[in-house]
């Protein structure tokens, strides 16, 4: 049984301004979000913001920095042409309500051997994603895969397509962080949380 996993770029910020805290820039969706995802969400908010000059802001000062390299990311991303791509529905699970716990969301996995198909990302990773959905469903699994969306951009997006989506946004910025580490570190413990979600539903699992 696997979980296949990916994380990526975000999409950039318009204020190049870094904020006190990302998740001021990105209120969450919170009715839209299970009641698990929001506590996870509170344990990743409580850690400590580093003071300026702590090695682990990394380039969170350095905003323009990270705006022009979300900027070059994005642009290899679009160059897979995926950005028009959309799913069969036919091909996918009925469509859970907006808030639905992972439980609920892979709900067709069996839970005894199941396997369940596990995607991180953001807005910035749009096209990514969907590629990797698109291979997903070609390997006919359509119907045991959820997206984990780390803002509410990717999430609304996803849930148009009918694809699978599991609402983590607010404690992630709409910027590329991966200079970060003490955000990089957040996302870690995100992953981990949503990994431990799929593992209390009964499915079964390994990280791929």
């Amino acid at each position: 049984p696997a979980v296949a996993s990916s994380h990526s770029a975000i999409r950039p910020a318009a204020n190049t301004a870094a904020p006190s805290d990302p998740a001021a820039t990105q209120p969450p969706l919170l009715s839209h979000q299970s009641a698990e995802a929001r506590r996870a969400i509170a344990m990743a908010l409580a850690e400590p913001i580093p003071p300026t000059g702590d090695g682990r802001r990394g380039g969170y000062d350095h905003q323009a920095n990270v705006q022009k390299e979300s900027d070059t990311v994005r642009h290899m991303l679009a160059q897979d042409g995926f950005e028009q791509w959309s799913p069969d529905p036919s091909l996918l699970p009925p469509q859970a309500p907006a808030g639905a716990s992972m439980d609920e969301l892979l709900s067709a996995v069996p839970r005894a051997g199941g396997i369940a198909w596990l995607a991180f990302g953001n807005s910035g990773a749009t096209e990514m994603l969907l590629n990797w959905v698109h291979h997903v469903i070609a390997l006919r699994k359509g119907h045991a895969m959820v997206v984990a969306c780390y803002d509410d951009g990717l999430f609304v997006h996803l849930r148009r397509l009918r694809v699978p989506a599991y609402n983590y946004s607010g404690a992630l910025p709409p910027v590329h962080f991966r200079g970060t580490p003490f955000l990089f570190h957040r996302m870690g413990f995100l992953k981990a949380m949503t990994i431990k979600e799929v593992l209390l539903s009964g499915v079964e699992h390994r990280q791929t």
